[in-house]
């Protein structure tokens, strides 16, 4: 039942337009970068750990870019290109910027991708056990309550080991790993909804089970299943970078936020901390808001009270 506007609340319209803006620059950032959308592996000679904001004339020599603080007299300026580092370079000598926008980006398509996996697992299958009960909803609940044992972080590790390495298997990975938390609060909400009176007036009137279930019983769930897949966003993504972090999610030398921290790791108490602190800041961030918005939308569709009784 919704207490009230969700257009009437301040926070969740700032919650909700933060996380829109941070997705929009990722993507404006991409594609107003044109380096981005190249090679984000390229190596800069003489530019390794250069600090944010530094600039340098780049010599074009062969297949090599070579980094140059200032251009030399007499050279033909057609092999030069002048470049700022915003965020410097990493041990490698790569733009760093580059590697994260092209890192955030990875993460967090993976995250929801694996996100939409789960989601449509879990709708499906708890929806299924709770309106048609029996058999269907005993096999449904003993695959539930199976891998409800273990933790989340261990399922996707096992999965991810059993599948492989890779952009559409790791995917795979997040939403099988997470479809049993949706499932068990769907088929909850449809023990309680097939309850009523219209879906008892609705089986009077002779409408079947298939119709009965599409358009009386779903729609009045999508409260519960925009909650979780909100906060399910969040939590795919964490298992990305996790996955990645340990080296069973995306191969470097392709960047994504789990294995920039853990090329990057060494830095953490050195000078150069901001090659882990920007795709923290990200992860953190990210993670905040995500949070608070699915909090903020329970709070204002009130899914924790008893349906009404008609």
């Amino acid at each position: 039942m919704i207490r009230r506007s969700p257009w009437k609340d301040p926070l969740l319209i700032i919650l909700a337009g933060l996380l829109i803006t941070e997705l929009l620059a990722l993507g404006a950032l991409f594609w107003l970068k044109p380096s981005a959308r190249g090679d984000t592996n390229t190596q800069y000679r003489h530019a390794r750990l250069l600090p944010p904001g530094s600039k340098g004339q780049i010599k074009k020599e062969g297949g090599l870019h070579i980094f140059l603080t200032e251009k030399p007299d007499g050279e033909n300026t057609d092999n030069f290109e002048l470049k700022t580092f915003w965020l410097g370079t990493d041990a490698a000598g790569r733009d760093y910027l580059d590697r994260l926008l092209v890192g955030a980006r990875m993460s967090l398509s993976i995250g929801f991708l694996g996100m939409l996996v789960a989601l449509l697992m879990g709708w499906g299958l708890g929806t299924l056990a709770g309106f048609f009960g029996g058999r269907t909803d005993a096999v449904v609940l003993w695959i539930v309550q199976v891998l409800w044992t273990f933790p989340t972080v261990f399922l996707a590790l096992a999965f991810s080991l059993v599948l492989g390495k890779g952009y559409w298997t790791l995917v795979l990975a997040i939403g099988l790993s997470l479809w049993t938390e949706t499932a068990r609060v769907v088929r909850g909400e449809a023990l309680r909804w097939k309850k009523r009176l219209f879906m008892d007036a609705a089986q009077v009137l002779g409408f079947s089970s298939w119709r009965r279930l599409l358009l009386h019983l779903t729609p009045n769930m999508l409260p519960v299943v925009l909650i979780s897949s909100v906060s399910h966003f969040s939590t795919a993504v964490l298992l990305e970078s996790g996955l990645s972090f340990l080296g069973l999610g995306i191969d470097p030398p392709y960047p994504s936020l789990g294995n920039l921290l853990a090329e990057n790791k060494i830095f953490l108490f050195s000078r150069e901390r901001w090659l882990v602190f920007f795709p923290a800041l990200i992860l953190a961030g990210n993670s905040l808001m995500i949070i608070l918005l699915a909090n903020r939308l329970r709070d204002i569709l009130d899914i924790r009270q008893d349906p009404p009784s008609t």
